[in-house]
C-alpha cells in the first residue's frame, strides 16, 4: 500500500506552500518582543519555537489534514508549518523504509533525501528539495503509528540561517505524551 497523499509533500515548483506561505496572517496577540521561547500544545504533542516568531494563521487547510497551523519570524515565505494528518496505516521503525520512496517520489523538484531521523524517540524521514525558486524546503515528517506530524521549513537563501535554527529548536524539543 502506497502512502496517502495527505503524508507526501504537497509541492510542485510552481508550489502550493508560496500560496499557503503567502495566505500567512498573524493570529498571536503576542509581539515576540524578544522574549524566551514560546510553546506550542496540541492534543498529546508539543513543541517549542523561538520567541520572535509568531504562531500564524493558515488561511487554506489541506484537505485529510487534522491540523496545520505556520510559525514566522514575519510574514511571508520564510516559515515553518506544522501539520498532523491521519497516516492510513500504522507506520513504525520496522515498516518505514516502505514508505520513504513513495514520499520521495511525491516532490517534483530536485530532492535530497528522503533521509532516516528520530525526533522524539519516533521514527522519521527528512526530505530537503531546491526548488527552482529561491524558497528551500526542509520537510520531517515524524510518524507515532498512524498519526504523522509534519515539520515543513520554507526559507530564503537571506533567512535560511534564522529558519534553520528556528526549525530545529521545534523538532528536537518536540515531545509526544
Amino acid at each position: 500500500m502506497g502512502v496517502p497523499w495527505a503524508l507526501v509533500p504537497k509541492v510542485t515548483t510552481s508550489g502550493l506552500v508560496l500560496v499557503v506561505c503567502l495566505a500567512l496572517t498573524a493570529c498571536s496577540g503576542d509581539d515576540g518582543g524578544g522574549g524566551g521561547d514560546k510553546t506550542f500544545q496540541g492534543d498529546g504533542y508539543s513543541f517549542t519555537y523561538p520567541g520572535e516568531w509568531d504562531e500564524r494563521e493558515v488561511d487554506e487547510i489541506t484537505p485529510g489534514a487534522l491540523l496545520l497551523t505556520a510559525f514566522a519570524p514575519t510574514e511571508g515565505l520564510n516559515a515553518l508549518i506544522f501539520e498532523v494528518s491521519d497516516a492510513g496505516q500504522s507506520i513504525t521503525e520496522s515498516n518505514i523504509d516502505s514508505v520513504a520512496e513513495d514520499v520521495a517520489g511525491a516532490l517534483q523538484e530536485s530532492t535530497e533525501g528522503p533521509t532516516r531521523v528520530t525526533v522524539a524517540g519516533l521514527p522519521g524521514l527528512r526530505i530537503i528539495s531546491y526548488p527552482q525558486s529561491d524558497l528551500t524546503r526542509r520537510i520531517t515528517t515524524v510518524f507515532d503509528r498512524r498519526t504523522a506530524y509534519v515539520f515543513d521549513c520554507g526559507f530564503t537563501p537571506e533567512r535560511a540561517d534564522e529558519m534553520k535554527r528556528g526549525c530545529e529548536q521545534a523538532e528536537k524539543s518536540f515531545q509526544v505524551e
